[in-house]
């Protein structure tokens, strides 16, 4: 009896070993959108479902989009702009989920700028033109009559980390931010001008996407994700 219960313990562990299928998710910024994959990561849901899951931050929206589109990522979870925009130059993306149905910025600035309308020639963090934090940026600063090509300088930094440090150490004067770096702004001192949250901009923030090509050949892992999810 007990070779017998074995014989079957190692089966079922090879079977569950062989079963795991890996999946490569990508995320584009450290943010509080993205809470979902490292929650269901932590839970186990995604081992729930049989993957092995490999989450990998690569902190360009726009050269995630390419990355998933040439099949070295599996899921993409980024701000929809880049991913549209890649849509229509022709990148064979299909958006399946969306995580933040608007944008969730704040802009903040040196505690001596009382009002946003004291920007005007001033230096402005955002990821990368086209991201979600540039978008945000543009949308807030045109709701107060500020032309974000001509008033202000808005300042591509990569990412979300260098955007807040180049605001610390006064290289910038303003910078959008968004959870959780907007709680360590808070705390240190930094002005929140603007809330692009407060203003619920309807945006897909952050869009889940994947290949068409395993989109057609793998629905099942899609359907999985987005059960673990």
């Amino acid at each position: 009896h007990f070779l017998f219960a074995l014989v079957l313990l190692v089966v079922s562990c090879a079977a569950a070993g062989h079963g795991a299928d890996r999946l490569r998710i990508a995320y584009s910024s450290i943010s509080g959108a993205y809470t979902g994959i490292w929650v269901a990561h932590d839970a186990g849901f995604f081992a729930k479902e049989g993957l092995e899951d490999q989450i990998i931050l690569i902190p360009s929206a726009t050269q995630l989009a390419q990355v998933t589109v040439a099949g070295d990522v599996d899921i993409a979870s980024l701000g929809g702009g880049p991913m549209i925009a890649a849509t229509l130059s022709g990148a064979d993306l299909k958006v399946f989920g969306n995580n933040v149905n608007k944008m969730i910025f704040s802009l903040h600035a040196k505690p001596e700028i009382k009002s946003i309308e004291e920007l005007r020639g001033k230096r402005i963090g955002v990821s990368r033109f086209g991201s979600s934090s540039d978008v945000s940026a543009r949308y807030a600063l045109r709701k107060f009559n500020i032309d974000p090509q001509k008033d202000v300088v808005l300042m591509q930094l990569g990412s979300m980390s260098n955007m807040f440090g180049a605001l610390r150490s006064g290289a910038i004067e303003a910078s959008m931010v968004s959870p959780p770096t907007q709680f360590l702004s808070e705390k240190l001192g930094f002005k929140e001008l603007v809330s692009v949250t407060d203003m619920n901009y309807a945006y897909p923030n952050t869009a889940m996407a994947t290949s068409g090509e395993l989109m057609r050949k793998k629905p099942d892992l899609v359907d999985r994700f987005m059960r673990a999810y």
